[in-house]
This record gives structure tokens, sequence and C-alpha cells, in this order.
């Protein structure tokens, strides 16, 4: 199983909660999630565009390490493997929709609003 090199040192729950969250594609991939059902890796990468292979490899072994997600593997020829948020995930959701709202409101005038394509719309 994946395991960070650096130890984080978490101080409080808050500190902890936000800690799943952090880095580039997690957000966009929950957000990918929220929307129901399993992916599997060629949809994600479809999905999200500009990430790279070890980026999204990266992602995904934090978000199943931190039990986000959940990884199915079919025994079949092709072997075909999917992703799924995990209770845990689902249970971010509502929260990741609370700060999507709020940073849309308080977004600044030179900060884009969030593209269709960019996988971060609940």
């Amino acid at each position: 199983m994946y395991q960070k090199k650096i130890k984080t040192e978490l101080r409080c729950p808050l500190e902890a909660g936000v800690s799943y969250f952090c880095g580039k594609w997690k957000v966009r991939l929950l957000c990918l999630f929220s929307h129901g059902g399993s992916l599997r890796y060629g949809e994600i990468k479809q999905k999200l565009v500009d990430v790279t292979d070890a980026a999204l490899s990266t992602a995904l072994k934090e978000l199943l390490s931190d039990g986000l997600l959940t990884r199915t593997a079919y025994e079949q020829v092709p072997p075909r493997v999917e992703y799924s948020l995990t209770e845990m995930g689902r249970d971010a959701i509502p929260l990741l929709r609370s700060l999507c709202d709020w940073a849309e409101k308080y977004r600044p005038s030179d900060v884009p609003a969030c593209r269709e394509d960019c996988g971060a719309r609940l």
C-alpha cells in the first residue's frame, strides 16, 4: 500500500480533515466521483484535462490510502479496475460543495469561474 515519504504532524481534527483534500488533483478526483458510479483509470484520465499518469496515479493511491476511494479489480481478460467513493468519500462531498459555494461567492474578479472540464464542479 502507498505510504507517504514524510509523515505529517497534525495537531487537531481540522488539520487532519483538510489534509485529505490537499493536492492539485485530489479534490478534482472527488468531484468527478461525486456524480455517482465508478470510473476506470482511462475514463478518469480523459475527464481530467492535463493530468499526467504519475500525478493521477499518486492522487488515486493517496485517496485509496486515506479511505476516500475504493479500488475494485475484476479478474477478466483484459484486466478491468474501477474506482469509486467509499462511504467516507461520499460523506465528504457535502463539505466540498459548501466550500465550492463559499469560494465562488468570494472569488476574486481576476480568478475565472470554474470551467466545465476542470472536474471541480459538484
